[in-house]
C-alpha cells in the first residue's frame, strides 16, 4: 500500500514567528464512490469528481457504455480540498469540499476552508443529477472563479 501526501509549501514568516503551510491539495485517496440506479451507474473519486486518468474507470455509465468521462470543479484554477464524502443508503453521493489556500486572489489572499462547496448527486431513470451549493465563511465578500469541466467519450 502506498501513501501519498498533499503537495504543500512552507512559508516562513520570520525568525521566531509562526509558520503557515499552504494547503494546495487533498491527500491522495484511491477509493472510489459508486452510485447506481437500474441500468446506470457512476464511479467517482472521493471528492465526487470524475478526473481523467490513463485506463481510468471513473465515469457515468448506462447499459455498459460510458457517457461521461470527466467532471471536475475548480476554484481559481485550483482543485478544492476534500473535507469528506459518503454514498448514502438511498444512493445519493454527498461530498463536502473546501477552498484551498489562494494567496494570489484579487482582493487579497484567501485562506483554506473559507469557502465551502457541497455537491449532491444521484442517478435516476438513465440521467445524472448534480447540485452544487457554495457558502462563503470568510469575513469579507469574496469573488471567485468557479469552473466546471466535463467531457464525454
Amino acid at each position: 500500500m502506498s501513501t501519498s501526501t498533499a503537495s504543500s509549501s512552507i512559508q516562513l514568516l520570520g525568525a521566531g514567528q509562526d509558520y503557515h503551510i499552504l494547503a494546495t491539495g487533498s491527500r491522495a485517496d484511491e477509493r472510489t464512490r459508486v452510485v447506481k440506479h437500474d441500468e446506470s451507474f457512476g464511479v467517482f473519486d472521493p471528492a465526487g469528481m470524475i478526473r481523467p486518468r490513463e485506463g481510468g474507470e471513473l465515469g457515468i455509465y448506462h447499459l455498459g457504455t460510458r457517457f461521461l468521462s470527466t467532471f471536475e470543479i475548480a476554484l481559481e484554477r485550483r482543485a478544492p480540498i476534500l473535507l469528506g464524502s459518503t454514498v448514502r443508503r438511498d444512493g445519493v453521493l454527498v461530498a463536502h469540499l473546501g477552498s484551498p489556500d489562494i494567496p494570489d486572489l484579487r482582493g487579497g489572499a484567501l485562506g483554506r476552508d473559507q469557502v465551502h462547496l457541497a455537491t449532491t448527486s444521484f442517478l435516476w431513470n438513465g440521467a445524472w443529477y448534480a447540485r452544487l451549493v457554495v457558502h462563503n465563511y470568510a469575513r469579507r465578500t469574496v469573488e471567485l472563479r468557479l469552473a466546471l469541466s466535463y467531457a464525454a467519450d
